[in-house]
Formats: structure tokens, C-alpha cells, sequence
């Protein structure tokens, strides 16, 4: 059973993932965003955003929860999900 369906307008989705505890979800686009979604809520909503990281193809949860990653053409970044990361 299809829950929700997040809308990308134009931009194409590379990759997604989902944090150890499942409550959260990651999208990385091909137009350089990066996501994160609070699946706590119906519907989901945007908790985290970054922009301009390039065309996405990876994001990656550690298996603890604390680090988020991901992984684009031009760059890889990693975060510490400890602090207030959220940049744009």
C-alpha cells in the first residue's frame, strides 16, 4: 500500500534512504538537493535541506543513527546528526 508520494517537480530523484530508526527519510535529486523528511507526520515533512551539492547519487545513514552522508559528482559530505547541520 503506497502511503504517500513526495513530489519533486522537475527534478529528478538519484537516490533515497532511510534512517536506522525509520523516522526519517533522505532524497538526494539530480538538480543538487538533499532531504530529509519527517515520516512522523502525514504527510511527511521537510525537517532538513541543503541545496547546490552537486547531482546526488548516494545518501547513507550510519548504522547508529549519528552520521549522515551522502555523495554527489563533485563532492561527499558528512554530517554529525548530533548538531543543528542544517545548511543551504
Amino acid at each position: 500500500e503506497c502511503l504517500h508520494v513526495l513530489d519533486f517537480d522537475k527534478a529528478t530523484v538519484g537516490t533515497v534512504g532511510f534512517s536506522p530508526d525509520g523516522t526519517l527519510l533522505a532524497v538526494g535529486t539530480y538538480r543538487g538537493d538533499v532531504i530529509e523528511y519527517g515520516l512522523g507526520a502525514d504527510p511527511p515533512e521537510e525537517s532538513r535541506k541543503w541545496e547546490g551539492q552537486g547531482r546526488v547519487v548516494a545518501v547513507t545513514y550510519s548504522r547508529d543513527g549519528r552520521w549522515f552522508g551522502w555523495a554527489s559528482y563533485h563532492l561527499v559530505a558528512v554530517a554529525d546528526r548530533r548538531e543543528d547541520y542544517r545548511t543551504s
